[in-house]
């Protein structure tokens, strides 16, 4: 027991953990007979390449952090084999009096430190260093190491530089894909939104940041934006609650909600934007001196990027809520029938409540009830009863309908 533990204690453990990977014997493994020597870890292969020293300096960390006896047990060991460089682990171990286990976590210790290092012409398998000689291995070996992987790293380099070379084109193709254009001018760039209204075929989302635009443009856009309802395009936008005050823009955009679009507002938005479909955005363009100028980006990736800043600044916004001076005419395409349903909106009465009073069945109310939330572009009909009650249409006769 004793000459194993000897055995396994002469054999590095830098040098253990190699043969425990590589599946060889470790020394404490081998069969030993009373011609075995204590340095047969020598004779069997080469020392190992010590650890690397990031690796060693965790291992040595946490020894000098949490186990101060084995710290004590190195420095004593250490102390002897300086005074009889022919120790011999069985009989050191013995005079120090210590089980296998301490005796050998205090050769791991100053394995890790350097002090001892691999030999095959001593008793004990090892010859001891002075701490400067240690360092000095210690850090040539990492010198090594770094130098080997500065030049891996430097083949890696030209390597890949060399890929980047083949396959840099096929990249800049792809990114060819999305186009984009420079519109300057404020005739051109109404073209441009006009070309743009009428390509939309499914969505129509922008930010209004800035001030509100001159009343001819905003009723060019209100002409548009009819249009584009008209065609079953879903239109939602964000502006500046300042701006929305203003009366000019509060009136088109009361226009724009009663027509059927989503209006939302907002106290800061980051920059103005018009997004087509998904593939197509208008965005600001760099400062022209005394003109107005728009950049086209064309593309599903990169528009794919602003609608997700569109749709965060649409969640952090607010409804839009029309205001009104006085009462506005009924609209001519509701009938007395939803005109009392309206009432009973506004009075909160349930689906069931007003088909009983009704004397009609649920899913024609859902329908009515749809008709109407759709004509006051309503989300919902509770909003649709407050923009009737605003609208003034409660109190106000529907006139009655002329066939010619």
């Amino acid at each position: 027991m004793i000459q194993q533990s000897a055995q396994k204690a002469a054999t590095p453990p830098h040098q253990r953990r190699t043969a425990e990977r590589d599946g060889r014997p470790t020394g404490a493994d081998q069969p030993l007979t009373p011609h075995t020597p204590l340095t047969s870890h020598a004779l069997h292969a080469p020392p190992a390449p010590h650890p690397s020293l990031a690796e060693d300096y965790g291992t040595l960390t946490a020894a000098l952090a949490e186990d101060s006896t084995t710290l004590a047990d190195a420095r004593e060991l250490y102390r002897r084999a300086l005074a009889d460089p022919e120790w011999d682990p069985s009989p050191a171990r013995a005079r120090l009096g210590w089980d296998d286990d301490r005796f050998i976590r205090a050769i791991e210790l100053l394995d890790t430190m350097g002090l001892l290092a691999p030999a095959a012409t001593t008793p004990s398998g090892w010859t001891t260093l002075s701490p400067t000689s240690a360092i000095s291995r210690l850090l040539a070996d990492e010198e090594r190491r770094v130098s080997t992987r500065l030049a891996e790293a430097a083949a890696a380099r030209h390597t890949l530089a060399r890929l980047l070379t083949d396959f840099h084109p096929l990249h800049a193709d792809q990114l060819s894909g999305a186009a984009t254009e420079l519109v300057i001018g404020p005739a051109r760039v109404t073209a441009m939104l006009e070309d743009v209204v009428r390509r939309a075929r499914s969505d129509f989302l922008s930010l209004h940041p800035g001030p509100p635009v001159a009343r001819e443009m905003l009723e060019a856009g209100l002409s548009r934006d009819k249009l584009l309802l008209e065609r079953g395009v879903t239109i939602r936008s964000v502006h500046l609650g300042s701006s929305a005050a203003t009366p000019a823009l509060h009136g088109y955009l009361a226009e724009l909600s009663w027509a059927g679009a989503r209006v939302r507002t907002a106290q800061t938005l980051p920059m103005r934007m018009i997004l087509v479909d998904g593939s197509l955005a208008v965005l600001p363009a760099p400062a022209v001196p005394d003109e107005i100028a728009a950049l086209v980006v064309h593309g599903e990736q990169l528009v794919a990027v602003f609608r997700q800043l569109f749709e965060h600044c649409w969640s952090l916004s607010a409804d839009f809520a029309p205001t009104h001076t006085g009462p506005a005419a009924p609209d001519p395409d509701l009938t007395e029938r939803h005109h009392e349903i309206l009432r009973m909106l506004a009075s909160g009465l349930t689906d069931e409540s007003m088909a009983r009073r009704l004397a009609v069945s649920e899913r024609t109310i859902r329908r009515l009830v749809a008709e109407i939330t759709q004509r006051l572009g309503a989300d919902s009909r509770f909003q649709a009863g407050v923009i009737a009650t605003q609208l003034g249409w409660l109190d106000q006769t529907t006139p009655a309908r002329t066939t010619t």
